[in-house]
């Protein structure tokens, strides 16, 4: 350990493998976000799927339903209700 940063040697301990520096804060959480996708375009993606299957109105009517019932898994609500449309139009 050099000035507080843990280092790690390899098989033979003569070469370095990593360094790592310590944070001083206690209980931080250091998360990148730039890499998740955004859920509001898989959500119109889904939503135009469901106005294309059942009509503009009555997808309206099922989108708000869900939102209102589900808020937190209305994406996967909204995938369910596409699957079993098309499931019952086969």
């Amino acid at each position: 350990m050099l000035r507080g940063i843990p280092d790690y040697h390899g098989p033979g301990k003569d070469k370095e493998i990593a360094r790592h520096p310590l944070t001083t804060g206690h209980g931080n959480i250091s998360k990148n976000n730039h890499h998740y996708r955004d859920p509001a375009q898989r959500i119109e993606q889904l939503e135009q799927a469901l106005r294309a299957l059942v009509g503009q109105a009555q997808a309206d009517t099922l989108a708000a339903l869900l939102k209102q019932s589900e808020p937190k898994i209305y994406k996967d609500q909204l995938a369910g209700v596409i699957q079993e449309i098309k499931n019952i139009n086969r």
